[in-house]
């Protein structure tokens, strides 16, 4: 693709397409997130009493899922948000001069 100097340098539909194939692999990515969840929830459950150090641990693992999770999310926003930019300053250019 070959760009001007005065166009607005982003391919819009190849970030679409980005933004699609996030949205897609985060249905995977949630799923497999919920199952190794559950998995630890059950293993924590068996040892409920259990040493301070396995409880931090445990504790430790809970923070990394929801920041993993909120990262992964974050990520499909902030492609979004780019998508949008782009269309509408592109948009609003092309009209500047009608």
């Amino acid at each position: 693709m070959s760009v001007s100097k005065y166009e607005v340098g982003a391919d819009i539909d190849q970030l679409e397409q980005l933004s699609t194939d996030q949205r897609q692999y985060l249905g995977y990515f949630q799923a497999i997130m919920q199952e190794i969840d559950a998995q630890t929830k059950d293993t924590v459950a068996k040892f409920e009493g259990g040493d301070e150090a396995f409880q931090a641990r445990a504790a430790e693992f809970n923070n990394a899922f929801e920041m993993t999770n909120r990262g992964f999310s974050r990520m499909i926003d902030a492609v979004d948000g780019t998508v949008d930019g782009y269309r509408e300053t592109k948009s609003y250019l092309n009209n500047l001069f009608e």
